[in-house]
């Protein structure tokens, strides 16, 4: 089958758009449901003290406590989903713009998993990267080093999915099939109905091996060249969809997907 290529600065600006929607949603998820959480349960001058960075180093504490007071801490989150927003224009038009756009997302995401003791997962780690990488794309380096940012991406996409999938593989409850029953009893990720149905022994096996199977054997379509990466795409996405749609966990959607219009691009290059 012979697939359209995808030029480099287009699959640019898709993985920009794809990473920038959960980027907002997270702020906005961030302004709605953890404003209260952050001042209330996690002051920072209660969270600080885990940090051991911090003690004896007046001029760092300073920095940090102006940069993570609930108040501070909110507006930059917030304007750091409208820089994600803004960077693919950016990104058209003023190459340094877009540096600048993303390395402030970058840093306030970061930032983050500094102020939340709590709840960051792989989807917020995948961020981390992917706005590394397209940071690292707008510096005016050399067409190779712009490459390799890139390549950067879609390599620790494929890492991600191979650690997960030999990590699960290696653990005894998920080759016996009772890991997603396990997990989908936990009421803070599942409802009860879906609960049930994935109760029985034959649903939570083969659903515990099809992950396995995906995780690991779903990046060696990309050798299969564009066809392989589509079958890969289209997997990924069903499978990120399906764990958001039953699991609530929306931002691997956006986290993992964005990585996948450079996957096609490299697909060429296996």
């Amino acid at each position: 089958m012979d697939l359209p290529a995808l030029d480099r600065d287009a699959a640019v600006v898709l993985t920009a758009c794809i990473a920038a929607i959960g980027i907002t949603f997270d702020a906005a998820e961030f302004y709605v449901a953890r404003r209260d959480v952050l001042s209330r349960f996690y002051d920072w001058s209660i969270v600080r003290s885990r940090y051991y960075l911090l003690i004896n180093r007046p001029v760092l504490t300073l920095l940090f406590d102006a940069a993570c007071s609930s108040r501070v801490f909110i507006a930059a989150v917030i304007a750091h989903g409208v820089a994600a927003l803004l960077f693919p224009f950016a990104f058209v038009y003023n190459t340094t713009l877009a540096a600048a756009l993303a390395a402030f997302v970058l840093g306030v995401h970061c930032l983050t998993n500094v102020r939340i003791m709590v709840g960051r997962d792989g989807a917020d780690q995948m961020q981390n990267v992917v706005w590394a990488g397209l940071f690292a794309y707008c510096l005016p380096l050399t067409d190779v080093a712009r490459t390799v940012a890139l390549g950067f991406i879609a390599a620790q996409l494929v890492l991600s999915y191979w650690t997960s999938g030999i990590a699960k593989l290696s653990s005894p409850v998920w080759r016996e099939g009772s890991a997603i029953h396990l997990i989908t009893r936990m009421a803070t990720y599942c409802s009860p109905r879906l609960a049930h149905a994935c109760g029985t022994r034959p649903v939570s096996l083969v659903m515990s091996w099809l992950t396995m199977v995906f995780e690991i054997g779903a990046p060696f379509l990309l050798f299969g060249g564009r066809p392989g990466a589509l079958a890969f795409i289209a997997l990924g996405t069903l499978f990120h969809t399906g764990i958001a749609v039953t699991m609530g966990l929306t931002t691997f959607v956006f986290a993992f997907v964005a990585s996948f219009p450079l996957l096609y691009y490299f697909s060429d290059r296996f």
